[in-house]
């Protein structure tokens, strides 16, 4: 079994990459490397040139099959270069779409899909990179609209950035335990190791800013108690 964090960035998936590394996931990384608010990183440089060729892949499908096939076939073939090596890929940019082709690989995948409630995940992307609130909702409700679809189809479990960093929280580590096979105490320890206590006087929570993300946001949390099996009678042949 492979398994794909997925999510939209500035939703917590480096830090659970951090955590399921320190207590034994293999990410084709060193365990024990140091995790700080505002990083990104655990994505392989395989990973990193998939995400060039996804966009590529969306940007010519309209006018070629061809040309969008031939960038398919090249995130199959790191794939599946990359799949002999580990069992854990992570790359939040467009992950949605990762997950037929892990399965064109041959392999089985299960979803571990992190979420940030969504004005926390827009005040953190504009810190970091700019950008407009219309934008950042449309890339969070496409990400998380089309992953819940894929849970079904492929199987997982959902967390919650918020409940990651608060060390009071502690079941979603059943969850992830159930799904990847990692002991839960572990995972627990690890996540003390890393993350450094931090307090915020932030209000933006108490706005409403977009209606729809909190909906969806709200549909997660309704379905997060699930561990969800893969429905491989869905998963159509290539």
């Amino acid at each position: 079994m492979k398994y794909l964090i997925a999510g939209a960035k500035r939703t917590g998936t480096t830090l659970l990459c951090a955590v399921l590394a320190n207590a034994g996931a293999n990410f084709g990384f060193p365990r024990n490397r140091e995790w700080f608010r505002g990083s990104g990183d655990y994505e392989h440089q395989l990973m990193l040139d998939n995400y060039k060729h996804l966009k590529r892949a969306r940007s010519v499908a309209a006018i070629s099959d061809r040309l969008a096939r031939r960038e398919h076939n090249t995130i199959e073939a790191n794939l599946r270069t990359l799949l002999e090596q580990v069992d854990y890929i992570k790359y939040p940019p467009l992950s949605e779409y990762l997950p037929v082709h892990v399965k064109r690989t041959g392999n089985d995948l299960n979803l571990i899909v992190v979420i940030r409630k969504f004005n926390d995940f827009a005040l953190s992307s504009i810190s970091k990179g700019g950008g407009v609130a219309s934008d950042l909702s449309s890339i969070y409700l496409d990400t998380y609209r089309t992953h819940l679809l894929n849970l079904h189809l492929y199987g997982g479990c959902v967390l919650f950035y918020e409940q990651i960093v608060d060390a009071r929280e502690t079941a979603w580590t059943a969850r992830l335990s159930e799904v990847t096979g990692i002991d839960a105490a572990a995972l627990l320890q690890a996540r003390a190791d890393i993350i450094k206590p931090t307090t915020s006087s932030n209000k933006i929570g108490e706005v409403i800013i977009s209606e729809e993300c909190d909906e969806l946001y709200r549909t997660f949390q309704q379905i997060a108690t699930e561990i969800y099996s893969s429905d491989k009678r869905k998963q159509h042949k290539s």
